[in-house]
């Protein structure tokens, strides 16, 4: 609920000043203080801890595809989808690993036409 609030607060102040933009950064804003009171409320109950260096990482790919965005182009567009595929394939990498194990088993398994009891031993395997 404050995220919300602070979400339709800011738009209201900032539409004057710059726009609909208002709108996407404010939202940024009450989405980022969300994530810092999640933050804080989980710990009490479980021990996070957050790798830095990826903050810093993440902070640097994201202002890199906003300014592409903000330039509009159709080479800074292809760049930036290029740019955030290769990224969020990097990041997810060890669950597309398993979608794909997950994938080629029941592959496996249609083409071979395994009985019950042929795939619980191949599951033990």
């Amino acid at each position: 609920m404050v995220a919300a609030v602070i979400n339709i607060v800011l738009t209201l102040v900032f539409i004057k000043f710059i726009g609909l933009y208002a709108a996407a950064i404010s939202t940024a804003v009450a989405y980022l203080a969300m994530a810092i009171y999640r933050h804080y409320d989980i710990k009490k109950h479980v021990n996070i801890t957050y790798e830095k260096n990826i903050f810093v990482k993440l902070t640097i790919f994201y202002a890199f595809t906003m300014l592409l965005h903000y330039y509009n182009n159709s080479i800074g567009n292809i760049a930036n989808a290029i740019v955030i595929t290769v990224v969020v394939i990097l990041l997810n990498r060890s669950i597309i690993k398993i979608i794909k194990d997950k994938v080629l088993t029941i592959d496996y398994r249609k083409r071979k036409k395994l009985t019950p009891e042929q795939e619980i031993y191949e599951d033990s395997i």
